[in-house]
């Protein structure tokens, strides 16, 4: 969508996502400043933005992208004085921003590896999910799956390499 906007400048493609992402922008800014009509406000105000942001800013992850525009759009609206904020708050905030920044960043490198995952041969992705994810041994994935021991050996050892193949085109997991 942010695509088709960049290229087309139709207006549609940021209706699409305020569609999608209004949720995320208007709990942003609830937490931030707490009012539910001042924080609708903010989030108008943040949507609006983006028919100038996204033409003149690279965005490669868009969801996180939105959400620290959104922060940071909250950030000044409360350093303008339109909220009385202490400082602890500021860093409590700070902080909890850093971990849902690597949640966030957790949750795309894990939806890379299923991805990837689904890229393999069927025998190769189940033995890799059972052994991997579910941690089962070897013998385990043989002995119920009717395999042989050394089919399941070589179906990880390969899978393995061919997702370390498919996922050294993704920047998070160089």
């Amino acid at each position: 969508m942010v695509i088709a906007f960049k290229r087309t400048g139709d207006k549609k493609w940021v209706g699409k996502l305020y569609e999608r992402y209004a949720h995320l922008v208007l709990g942003v800014c609830l937490k931030y400043i707490g009012d539910r009509e001042n924080a609708r406000d903010a989030s108008m105000d943040i949507f609006q933005s983006l028919f100038d942001k996204l033409k003149t800013s690279e965005v490669l992850h868009f969801r996180a992208w939105l959400y620290t525009l959104s922060k940071n759009f909250c950030l000044m609206q409360l350093r303008k004085g339109h909220r009385n904020v202490s400082m602890d708050h500021l860093n409590l905030q700070a902080s909890y921003e850093e971990t849902l920044q690597v949640k966030q960043w957790t949750e795309l490198k894990l939806n890379l590896l299923e991805e990837a995952i689904g890229l393999l041969n069927p025998e190769q992705g189940f033995c890799i999910t059972q052994f991997y994810l579910k941690k089962q041994s070897y013998k385990t994935i043989a002995e119920e799956n009717n395999m042989d021991l050394n089919t399941v050996k070589s179906c990880i050892q390969n899978g393995k390499r061919m997702l370390r193949v498919h996922l050294s085109n993704y920047q998070e997991f160089q």
